[in-house]
């Protein structure tokens, strides 16, 4: 697991400056760290929660590394680690509508408080679960690899349209 995480907070310190100039062009204000910060919390994250039984105390490790996650400025800061969580805990063979309300309602209520409505294409990310087949299929490692490129190239597609 810490090698897995190693080498995602690594990519996010490479990614990061490509991230920062792709935010500036689009939004002002100092850039949060890029998703794989979150993603690398929410590793942590899920793994501690996975060792205790305390429901409460589940709940205490999101929170503090939620909180974690808003003092450093992680992208979408206090709503992106308590749906890894929650997403750590989806089982895509039965239908939870207790799990689906706790899911639906946070991507409701952050575009309410002024978060983007682009988040509201997030609730249907289980529904593509849904849809894996349980094959495992090629290693996410260049998946990690897409992340700095394509932002490099949405960096230069920028900068080519506003060239003329």
């Amino acid at each position: 697991m810490w090698n897995y995480v190693f080498r995602l907070i690594l990519l996010g310190v490479i990614s990061q400056p490509i991230y920062s100039h792709a935010y500036s062009l689009i939004f002002s204000g100092t850039p949060p760290l890029n998703i794989l910060f979150v993603l690398a919390a929410g590793v942590i994250t899920i793994r501690l929660a996975k060792q205790v039984n305390n429901g409460l105390l589940k709940a205490a490790i999101v929170l503090l590394f939620t909180t974690i996650a808003i003092v450093a400025r992680f992208e979408a800061g206090f709503f992106t680690l308590p749906i890894v969580y929650l997403m750590s805990k989806f089982n895509p063979g039965e239908f939870n509508l207790k799990w689906w309300l706790v899911y639906i309602v946070p991507h409701i209520l952050y575009v309410a408080i002024g978060g983007s409505v682009v988040e509201l294409a997030g609730i249907i990310a289980p529904l593509f679960i849904c849809l894996h087949n349980g094959e495992v299929g090629i290693k996410t490692r260049w998946f990690y690899l897409f992340y700095p490129v394509h932002l490099g190239v949405i960096d230069g597609i920028k900068w080519f349209l506003t060239m003329s």
